[in-house]
């Protein structure tokens, strides 16, 4: 049954700095891809329960969702990018609503898609 989880997507829109809105295919990450995304984007997972000192860190938490996506995304025709691609083609603003979709199935926060309680326990 995890299997099931492993092979879920979902469909995503995102607005690039060119003014249009792309399709995007999204998949849920495992603990150690979102692990790895804070860290190569300069935070610890473990920083985010302190509100103020996430905000002081603005931009590495920009940096993380470019990670998070760059780990889940992919184009309409199989494109990936890295996450300095992800950072030049996205409008400013967009990365955070499909970061935070992408940690939404992936079980961090928010509502998981049914598909994917199949393999969760409670």
């Amino acid at each position: 049954m995890i299997l099931q989880g492993k092979d879920y997507s979902e469909s995503a829109e995102v607005r690039a700095v060119d003014g249009e809105t792309y399709d995007v295919l999204i998949r849920p990450l495992g603990e150690g891809e979102i692990i790895a995304a804070y860290r190569e984007g300069g935070i610890s997972f473990s920083e985010l329960g302190d509100e103020k000192e996430a905000r002081k860190k603005l931009e590495d938490i920009i940096l993380v969702q470019h990670h998070i996506i760059a780990r889940a995304a992919q184009g309409a025709n199989g494109e990936v990018w890295t996450a300095e691609e992800v950072g030049k083609l996205i409008k400013f603003g967009e990365s955070f609503p499909l970061a935070r979709r992408v940690l939404e199935i992936s079980g961090i926060f928010g509502r998981e898609p049914d598909a994917l309680k199949t393999f969760r326990t409670e």
